[in-house]
Parts: structure tokens; sequence; C-alpha cells
């Protein structure tokens, strides 16, 4: 990946995640969204966006909704704060990492706890 594909990522990341907490009154995004990481294409042709939702999951595809139909302001916003020619489709994405790393944590827990036995 060259550097100047690795800077849009970084600067359309720190974009969406500012605007995200302060610039969108859609009260289905809120402060409990976290965009993780932005994967640009060569051609700039398309952006995925990966979000990560400190809430329950049920709320995953409302909240994915929101955030596609902010999609159309987001790029404005982007256009506004970078010069390049060409503004990214933005496709939302949830990114689990977190959650699964959790839920590892969370086994980790019980085991040293002591909740699953050993075999041997």
């Amino acid at each position: 990946m060259s550097i100047r594909i690795e800077r849009i990522n970084y600067s359309i990341r720190k974009i969406i995640g500012h605007a995200i907490s302060t610039e969108l009154s859609d009260p289905r995004i809120s402060s409990t969204i976290s965009v993780t990481k932005v994967s640009v294409s060569h051609d700039l042709s398309k952006a995925n966006v990966y979000v990560s939702l400190f809430l329950d999951t049920n709320d995953e595809e409302q909240i994915l909704m929101a955030l596609r139909s902010s999609a159309g302001r987001l790029r404005k916003i982007i256009s506004n704060k970078l010069r390049i020619r060409k503004i990214p489709k933005l496709i939302f994405l949830i990114d689990s990492q977190i959650n699964e790393a959790l839920k590892i944590d969370a086994l980790i827990d019980d085991i040293n706890n002591g909740k699953f036995e050993t075999y041997r």
C-alpha cells in the first residue's frame, strides 16, 4: 500500500470520527460509535469504513442504516477538509474484532477462575 493511500485512510478515519461525534444530528448515531479503520481502494472509488459499536448488537442494523443515510453528508465534510480530486463512496461495516477480543478475554478469565476443568 502506498504512503499516499495510507495518509488518505488515516485522514478519512479522523474526519469521519470527528464528524460522527460532533456534526451529525441523527439520533441513531451517538458517541458510542468508534471508527476503527478505513480502507480506501487504490483508485479512490470506494472506502470501507469499519466502525465499532459499544451497544447492544440488536441496534447494529439501525446504526448502519443511519450511517449509510449520512454518507452523502460525510462525503461533503471530507471534500471540504481533504484536497483530493475524487471523494470515495463510503461503505460502512461493523468491526467485530473488539467484540471477539472481549469474548476471548472472558473465556480466559473463566479458565483462570476455575470454571473449566483441564483435561489431561
